[in-house]
C-alpha cells in the first residue's frame, strides 16, 4: 500500500473538509520528555520501597511510633 494514498478514514474526513495539519513524528527529544513526565511522579515510590525493604524496621518508622500506642498488640 503506497504511503501517499489516503486510507478509508482519511477519505471520509476529507469529504467533510478536514485536512491533516500536524505531522505524525516522534523525535528523541519528545520521547525523553514523555519518559520524564511519566516516570518522575512514580520514582519516589520505588525509592521508598527499596529503602523500606533494606531497613527491615517497620517499628522504627515515624508513622509506626504514632500508630504503636493504639495498634500494637498488648
Amino acid at each position: 500500500m503506497p504511503e501517499d494514498r489516503p486510507s478509508g478514514d482519511e477519505e471520509a474526513l476529507a469529504r467533510f473538509g478536514y485536512e491533516q495539519q500536524l505531522t505524525r513524528s516522534l523525535r528523541l527529544r519528545d520521547l525523553l520528555v514523555y519518559g520524564l513526565v511519566f516516570m518522575v511522579p512514580i520514582a519516589p515510590f520505588a525509592i521508598f520501597g527499596v529503602v523500606f525493604d533494606l531497613s527491615r524496621a517497620w517499628r522504627r518508622s515515624p508513622m509506626s511510633s504514632a500508630w504503636s500506642p493504639c495498634c500494637s498488640p498488648p
